[in-house]
C-alpha cells in the first residue's frame, strides 16, 4: 500500500514586533546604532511620560498691547489678598494680573532695561517685592504702592547707603537678609535682617574665585531641605566657581564661614539657577548640574550626575553657538513635573525650550512658544513674547486670543531610535507599521520608516480640524458643537517600502485636542546577510 507524503510546511518568514513610544525621550549622547529603542533621535512637542508620549498643551494670550519683547516677569505674593503678576516690556513695567489689552493702559513705572530680577521679602509688615536691573532705580512694591529704591543716607525711606541700587541685580533673601549683586564685580551687598532699605554692607567674593570672572548669581542651598543654620548661600561666578557659605551674619567671623569652593562650569546668564526640590540646578557649559552632586567628593559627579547628560552634546552645541544671546533661563513647573531651559535664537522667532520631565528623567523639545521670559504663578506657567504675555500649557491650541477663540493646531514630530528587531546581522524587508494613539478629537498624522540611519523628514500633515467646542449651559446638544466624552483609539496600518538592517519610525502629527502616542507595531520579512 502506497503512503502519500504531503509537502513540508513552509517556515514563517513574516515577523511582527511592537515598540513602545519613545518614553525615554530625546537622546543625543548615545550612538544612533546602539541607542535604546525607547529613546528618540528627534522629539519635538511630544512629552515623554511613563505611559506614552503626549502632544504638549497649547498657550493662550493673557495680556496684549505691550511694546517689544517681554524681558522679565515678576510675581508678588502677599500674605493676604491676591497674588499679582508684573511684566516688563522695552519701556515700562506693567501690572498684568487681570490680563487684557494694555494698548491704552497705564504702566506702573518706566524701565530702560527689561532684564529685571526680583524676589519676595517677608518681614513684620508683610511681603514685599524687590527688583533690580543694574540700570534703573530699584523697585519696592508693597500692598499696591510702588517706590523706587535710590542711593541716599539709608535713613530716608527707600534709600540705600554705600551703594547705588542702579548698580544692583539678582536680589535674594538669605537668613532674613536681603542680598544683591553689584554688576561687573565680585561684590554682593546685604542689609540688616528684614530691612528693605538702610545701610548696606558689602562682601567681596574675589578671593574665592581663582579662575577670575565676575559674580553672576546668588542662591540659597538648603542642605536639610528646610530653614535654619544649614540654609547656605551660594555665590556663583561667571567662570564657574561656586563659593558656599554658612552662617547668619557676614560681618561676624564667628557667625559666618566658608564651606568650600566648587567648580561647576562657566555660566553665561544671570538666570542660570533655580530651586529644584531640596536641591539647586545650575545651567553651565558643563550642563544642567546639581549642587548635591557638586558637593560630593567624586570629581566625576558633576558631569556624570548632570540632569542634561542625555542631551549634553546638543546643549553644548547650543551654548557654544549662542551663549551671548539674551533669553537663557531655567524655570521649574512642578504642576506638570517639568523643568525647562529657554534657548534663545538669533531673534525671538527662533526661540525654543529644552524640557526635562522630573519624573521620568526624559528630555524633549518644545517649539512654537516664542518666549523671552518665564514664570510659574497661580499654578500656571507664564511666558512673555513679543508685546504679549501668555499662559502656557493651557488647552490644546497655540496662540488662542484673549477672548478664548481662534488659535492654531499643534504639530509634533518624532524619529524613534533605529531598531534591529533582535536580528542585527540580517536584512529585513519592512512591509507595514501601525502607530497606536489615544485621542479625544480628530487629528492628522503621517508616518513612515527610515532605513539604516537615514534621517529624512516627512511632510507636515494637513492641519487638524479645530472643532467648535461646546460651552456648558450655553450651547445645545445637536447644535454642531463638539462635546467631550471618553477617549478614542486609532490603529491604522501604514504601508512602507524599505529594505535595511535597522529601521526607525518617523512621525508627524497635527492636533487641536488631547493626543497620546502609545506604541508602534511593525511587520517585516527577514532576509539574508546581504
Amino acid at each position: 500500500m502506497r503512503t502519500a507524503f504531503g509537502q513540508p510546511p513552509k517556515a514563517e518568514v513574516v515577523n511582527s514586533s511592537t515598540i513602545v513610544a519613545p518614553i525615554g525621550g530625546l537622546n543625543t549622547l548615545d550612538p544612533i546604532s546602539a541607542m535604546p529603542e525607547q529613546d528618540a533621535i528627534v522629539l519635538r512637542n511630544f512629552v515623554p511620560d511613563s505611559y506614552g508620549c503626549s502632544v504638549r498643551k497649547g498657550y493662550v494670550q493673557h495680556a496684549i498691547g505691550l511694546t517689544g519683547a517681554i524681558g522679565a516677569l515678576m510675581r508678588y505674593s502677599p500674605t493676604s489678598g491676591s497674588r499679582q503678576l508684573f511684566a516688563v516690556d522695552s519701556t515700562h513695567v506693567w501690572d498684568v494680573t487681570a490680563g487684557g489689552d494694555f494698548t491704552a493702559g497705564t504702566p506702573l513705572c518706566a524701565s530702560t532695561n527689561s532684564a529685571w530680577e526680583s524676589t519676595n521679602v517677608s518681614n513684620s509688615a508683610g511681603v514685599h517685592l524687590i527688583a533690580f536691573n543694574e540700570t534703573d532705580d530699584g523697585i519696592w512694591y508693597f500692598n499696591g504702592t510702588l517706590k523706587r529704591l535710590v542711593v541716599g543716607d539709608g535713613i530716608v525711606d527707600a534709600t540705600w547707603k554705600n551703594v547705588d541700587p542702579k548698580l544692583l541685580i539678582s536680589p535674594v533673601v538669605h537668613q532674613r537678609r536681603l542680598w544683591a549683586i553689584q554688576k561687573d564685580s565680585n561684590l554682593a551687598w546685604y542689609l540688616p535682617p528684614e530691612q528693605l532699605y538702610g545701610v548696606a554692607e558689602s562682601f567681596d567674593f574675589t578671593s574665592n574665585f581663582n579662575r577670575g570672572g565676575f559674580l553672576q548669581a546668588l542662591t540659597n542651598y538648603t542642605v536639610d531641605s528646610g530653614f535654619g543654620p544649614e540654609d547656605l548661600l551660594c555665590a556663583i561666578s561667571s567662570s564657574g566657581e561656586v563659593a558656599v557659605y554658612k552662617g547668619i551674619d557676614p560681618s561676624d567671623p564667628q557667625a559666618w564661614a566658608l564651606v568650600g569652593v566648587f567648580y561647576v562650569g562657566s555660566t553665561f546668564t544671570r538666570r542660570c539657577v533655580c530651586k529644584f526640590g531640596g536641591d539647586v540646578a545650575i545651567l553651565t557649559q558643563l550642563g544642567l548640574v546639581m549642587m548635591n552632586s557638586v558637593m560630593q567628593p567624586d570629581p566625576d559627579s558633576v558631569v556624570g550626575n548632570a540632569l542634561s547628560k542625555k542631551i549634553q552634546p546638543l546643549l553644548s552645541k547650543l551654548v557654544t553657538e549662542g551663549a551671548a544671546r539674551t533669553g537663557w533661563a531655567i524655570t521649574p513647573y512642578l504642576p506638570e513635573n517639568l523643568l525647562l531651559i529657554n534657548v534663545p535664537g538669533v531673534d525671538l522667532s527662533q526661540n525654543f525650550q529644552l524640557i526635562y520631565n522630573t519624573l521620568t528623567k526624559a528630555w524633549t523639545i518644545f517649539e512654537g512658544m516664542l518666549a523671552q521670559a518665564w514664570l510659574g504663578i497661580y499654578d500656571s506657567l507664564i511666558f512673555g513674547g513679543n508685546g504679549k504675555v501668555y499662559r502656557a500649557l493651557e488647552g490644546y491650541r497655540d496662540d488662542v486670543d484673549i477672548a478664548g477663540e481662534n488659535g492654531k493646531s499643534i504639530v509634533a514630530e518624532a524619529q524613534q531610535a533605529f531598531n534591529y528587531f533582535d536580528m542585527r546581522g540580517a536584512l529585513k524587508h519592512y512591509k507595514m507599521l501601525r502607530p497606536s494613539f489615544i485621542y479625544d478629537r480628530t487629528f492628522q498624522y503621517k508616518a513612515g520608516a527610515n532605513m539604516d540611519f537615514d534621517l529624512k523628514t516627512l511632510p507636515v500633515p494637513s492641519p487638524a480640524v479645530i472643532p467648535y467646542v461646546g460651552r456648558w449651559d450655553i450651547d445645545q446638544w445637536n447644535s454642531g458643537a463638539v462635546w467631550g466624552g471618553g477617549t478614542n483609539s486609532d490603529k491604522k496600518w501604514v504601508s512602507v517600502v524599505g529594505v535595511g538592517y535597522a529601521a526607525s519610525l518617523r512621525l508627524a502629527a497635527d492636533t487641536s485636542s488631547s493626543l497620546l502616542w502609545v506604541s508602534t507595531d511593525w511587520i517585516y520579512e527577514k532576509g539574508g546577510m546581504i
